[in-house]
């Protein structure tokens, strides 16, 4: 059989005649996936890198069994670790405030309206100093009153001693006579008698003096009360009432009367309490020394020594007040203000002991 050969030649396929866009997708997919095993290799090395790094640095760190420059460096981060002793560690620690042990707001004894206050806020006075006073115009008036009263009374005892003198020569001259029978008896008892009544004269002339001068003893003490007068030494700290404002011991009128005159601290007598729990009662003893800092000045400190403890504990805090006594407190401590106490703190102490009953 014979074939021609141009017709095999024609039957065969061109391949440059295939179309193109069968093999483009094809080497698209090629690219992408190997761009992304590229990045799926680099991200493991990274991953790989750092794992490595951090594992290198954990068993640095770790310590080496029997080697001894490891067991050093070992025991120096223990002793860093350690506080630092301190003495304040082993105290009993507990906050309060200054106070002072003489503090009393200045009052008048009787009612009044003030009339003049001779002091200022932060002044210094001395026991006795006039500080104020109230409308003394009645007091005066009953002075002078009772003034009158006792010169009058003491004028009637003079008359009352003159007459009496005038009975008794009476009296003796009539006993004279009636021993001559030259009077009557019953003339003699009449002397007698009057004798005696003047007699009674005088003695109630002498209370009616005596009444007098308490009278005007009194009105002077009412005079003296319209003086305010500071009782102890010490610092004004706050002034009550002004002038033209009424003042009473008692309080009364709404809010519109007065009970004092002003504040008077002693600065010389200041002492700091401080709450402590009653667990450390047992180790607390007076004498005990004390640290005082003072809020205000965290560097400063100051030396004290426990002075009392008050015998009755506080149900609702669990404390108990102790007072500290200061030995070198300065012009910087003033009453009001918060401190921080270390108390000297004992192994066993009886201290209940020593409470102060």
């Amino acid at each position: 059989m014979n074939i021609d050969g141009n017709k095999l030649a024609q039957l065969s396929i061109d391949s440059s005649d295939a179309p193109e866009s069968n093999s483009k997708p094809k080497y698209l997919l090629l690219g992408v996936a190997g761009v992304v095993a590229i990045a799926v290799g680099l991200s493991s090395y990274v991953l790989w890198g750092h794992t490595q790094e951090s594992t290198d640095k954990v068993l640095a760190s770790q310590p080496v069994q029997n080697s001894k420059p490891l067991e050093s460096s070992a025991s120096t981060v223990v002793a860093m670790q350690e506080p630092e002793y301190n003495q304040q560690q082993s105290d009993i620690s507990a906050s309060g405030y200054v106070v002072a042990k003489k503090k009393t707001t200045v009052s008048s004894s009787v009612a009044g309206v003030v009339s003049h206050v001779h002091i200022s806020e932060g002044q210094q006075v001395v026991k006795g100093q006039l500080l104020a006073e109230l409308n003394n115009d009645a007091a005066i008036v009953r002075v002078e009153s009772s003034q009158g009263d006792v010169e009058t009374a003491r004028i009637n005892l003079v008359e009352a001693k003159l007459q009496l003198a005038k009975s008794e020569l009476d009296l003796n001259r009539l006993e004279q006579l009636i021993q001559k029978s030259l009077v009557s008896d019953a003339e003699y008892k009449q002397a007698k008698l009057n004798a005696q009544i003047k007699r009674n004269q005088v003695d109630s002339a002498k209370q009616r003096l005596k009444l007098a001068s308490s009278n005007l003893e009194l009105a002077k003490i009412d005079l003296s009360h319209k003086e305010i007068r500071a009782p102890f030494d010490g610092v004004v700290t706050e002034i009550n009432a002004q002038p033209g404002e009424i003042v009473s011991p008692i309080s009364g009128g709404g809010g519109h009367i007065r009970t004092g005159i002003c504040t008077i601290v002693d600065l010389s007598s200041l002492v700091v309490e401080v709450d402590v729990s009653e667990q450390h009662l047992e180790h607390i003893n007076r004498k005990h020394r004390a640290s005082i800092q003072l809020d205000a000045y965290s560097t400063i400190k100051y030396e004290g020594a426990v002075d009392y403890i008050v015998p009755v504990i506080d149900k609702l805090k669990g404390s108990i007040k102790v007072r500290i006594a200061h030995t070198n407190f300065d012009e910087r401590v003033l009453p009001g203000m918060g401190v921080q106490v270390w108390i000297e703190k004992s192994e066993n102490t009886l201290a209940r002991q020593e409470i102060q009953r």
